[in-house]
């Protein structure tokens, strides 16, 4: 085979598994907001169908013969087709050391665990959850050890999902942000100034309400063409389906937070769809998982969405849509949406508590793969931490433990990627500032295009093709820093509390 038969080979590859993914994606919105209870069991056969088709392509003899000339020779002629050489051998090592049979029964496990998770919800009773819990944890943890089996498991899951750091590093710098979060929380507790958020609570109609966050979704540079809105979820997410198509689901409500929700998931679209024409047709399209996807979604929802320029700009908008709010004064809004306040939902929490709520995840996670706490123990754990970290303990599970969809299987290992993407965009912040000093006057003029085209020059365009390091070194010589995003809060909130004038 030679070389150009090689390049070959390898985009065939990348192009039918993207397809397989687009399959999956598809699948994907439907589980989440479709699949009636007694369709899940066609539904597995379908879904190792699909992955038993997406393992065979590393496996022809073309991928054969491929993989053992790149084992040797992993360095392309350009980046993309590095990226491309990476990413085959990654996957192809990931199906030969994890065995098939165990790979199914995650999938099979996954599934019936997210089914179970739902009706936990419903009935605020974790126990109904528990036995699936263990075992898609017990399975995951199966998976880690396969692909490193001297590797401590849950270092090679964080290493799945944010590829290049480790679990070391990631605990440093989430423990230098408790500390800075502690501080500010000092000092908001020491300026005596009561904020009233109620007015967030004030329901409106919900349709009226998701057509005004569309509105303003795309007005901050969202394209409807690119790609769509489901609201039949319980949990808000987005999904990439192919190179021009990243769609935004959510549930509906009549709520104002509705906005940042939309922001949010809008953020991880336009990352999703943005990949240069190369990137595309390459099959790398998509952007890097993890904490790069979740900073371009905080970046769009925080940095933007929550700023005192932003909501200057859209509060006209608002009250002349909702008349409900007119005896609201804008600075009383703008402080609402960002009062700080223990809250038990982590999707309902402001940017400076929040972080709190990823880091109780993170360290559960960690101790439960570290053999210091067991599924049994886990509820007790986490009401313990939140008592600990947010000064509340949750009145039932499904405010509790049952709140978020990851620990039905896939993304057991995620939740570091949040709070490493606030880390991300407190240094992204300070990189765009010195090429756009005026971020903050174009967004109250609502002018979103320089900024997104700086993130889609800088970020978005490359895809998959580079890594989070390869683009954590644009903005920084320190590699992972929490610093730039305590300064970032420190400034924020202090103005909001009134120790920064």
């Amino acid at each position: 085979m030679n070389a150009q038969e090689r390049k070959a080979a390898l985009q065939n590859i990348y192009t039918i598994g993207g397809y397989y993914n687009s399959i999956g994606g598809v699948l994907g919105i439907d589980q989440w907001g479709g699949l009636p209870d007694d369709g899940v069991p066609y539904r597995l056969k379908v879904n190792n169908f699909l992955n038993d088709q997406r393992r065979a392509l590393y496996f022809t003899p073309e991928a054969e013969e491929i993989a053992a000339y790149y084992k040797e020779n992993p360095i392309g002629e350009n980046d993309i087709e590095t990226a491309q050489i990476r990413g085959f051998l990654k996957q192809r090592s990931f199906y030969q050391d994890v065995p098939k049979e165990l790979f199914d029964e995650f999938n099979r496990k996954r599934v019936e665990s997210m089914t179970a998770w739902k009706q936990a919800r419903e009935k605020q009773d974790f126990n109904i959850f528990k036995p699936y819990m263990k075992a898609v944890f017990d399975l995951r943890k199966q998976i880690a050890l396969a692909l490193r089996p001297d590797n401590d498991p849950f270092a090679t899951l964080v290493d799945m999902t944010d590829e290049g750091l480790n679990i070391d590093d990631i605990s440093s710098e989430f423990h230098k942000l408790r500390q800075g979060i502690v501080e500010i929380r000092r000092k908001i507790e020491a300026s005596g100034l009561e904020i009233d958020n109620s007015i967030l609570q004030k329901e409106q109609n919900a349709e009226d309400m998701m057509n005004f966050a569309k509105a303003l979704a795309r007005e901050v540079g969202y394209q409807d063409a690119k790609g769509g809105y489901n609201d039949k979820v319980i949990h808000a997410f987005s999904s990439t389906i192919g190179p021009r198509d990243a769609r935004i689901s959510t549930a509906k409500h009549g709520k104002p937070t509705l906005i940042t929700t939309i922001l949010h998931e809008s953020g991880h679209s336009m990352y999703g769809y943005s990949s240069n024409e190369e990137v595309a047709e390459a099959g790398l399209f998509g952007g890097i998982s993890g904490g790069f996807h979740e900073g371009q979604a905080r970046f769009i929802e925080n940095f933007i969405g929550r700023s005192r320029a932003y909501i200057h700009h859209i509060y006209p908008k608002l009250i002349k849509a909702f008349p409900a709010y007119e005896d609201i004064p804008e600075e009383a809004y703008y402080r609402a949406l960002n009062k700080v306040a223990s809250t038990y939902k982590r999707t309902e929490a402001d940017e400076v508590t929040y972080n709190l709520h990823v880091i109780i995840r993170f360290e559960l996670e960690r101790d439960y793969f570290a053999g210091k706490l067991t599924i049994d123990q886990m509820r007790d754990a986490w009401d313990d931490k939140y008592e600990e970290y947010l000064g509340i303990r949750p009145r039932n599970d499904t405010e509790g433990i049952l709140q978020d969809m990851h620990w039905t299987g896939s993304w057991i290992g995620y939740f570091q990627s949040y709070t490493l993407g606030n880390i991300y965009d407190g240094m992204i912040y300070n990189a765009i500032l010195k090429d756009i000093p005026n971020f903050s006057e174009l967004v109250e003029e609502g002018e979103f295009a320089p900024i997104i085209n700086w993130l889609t020059e800088n970020i978005w365009q490359y895809g998959r093709s580079v890594t989070a390091m390869d683009l954590l070194n644009k903005f920084s010589d320190k590699g992972l820093d929490a610093q730039p995003l305590i300064d970032y809060l420190d400034d924020k909130f202090g103005r909001i509390y009134g120790w920064k004038k």
